[in-house]
């Protein structure tokens, strides 16, 4: 078993980016064609974060008028919709602490909904976006 382990190290050390990575670039891409910038993998600092560092680093960020509106592509490793793993509650309960706005897509979900997620992430921030411009 400890040699499997350390394959797996290796090859994780080895791997310059997530395996999601494509997807991330998918959303990303449609989202800056349609004008809304986006920063891929942002450190974020708050001190109402829970993990030991107090930072998060979401796979989007977009900062609205300055309102931050984070996207969360969660994968199979995060569970689903409504049977979350704990340490993704953690990171949602992170988010909701600070106020900051985010978006989960769930990758199984899209996938059994026949939803493409790239159509389904911008709709949602439009629809932030439309939230955000109301509080004015």
């Amino acid at each position: 078993m400890a040699g499997k382990k350390s394959f797996i190290h290796q090859a994780n050390k080895r791997r310059s980016r997530n395996s999601d990575a494509h997807k991330i670039d998918e959303i990303q891409t449609h989202l800056t064609l349609q004008h809304i910038p986006s920063i891929r993998e942002k450190e974020l600092y708050d001190k109402r974060f829970g993990t030991r560092n107090h930072i998060r680093v979401p796979d989007l960020t977009i900062d609205y008028k300055g309102k931050l509106i984070l996207i969360e592509l969660d994968g199979p490793v995060h569970g689903s919709l409504e049977f979350q793993t704990e340490k993704t509650k953690r990171r949602n309960a992170d988010y909701n602490r600070a106020g900051i706005i985010y978006i989960l897509l769930n990758e199984e979900q899209c996938k059994a909904d026949n939803m493409d997620l790239a159509d389904l992430a911008s709709y949602r921030v439009r629809e932030i976006m439309c939230k955000v411009d109301s509080l004015e």
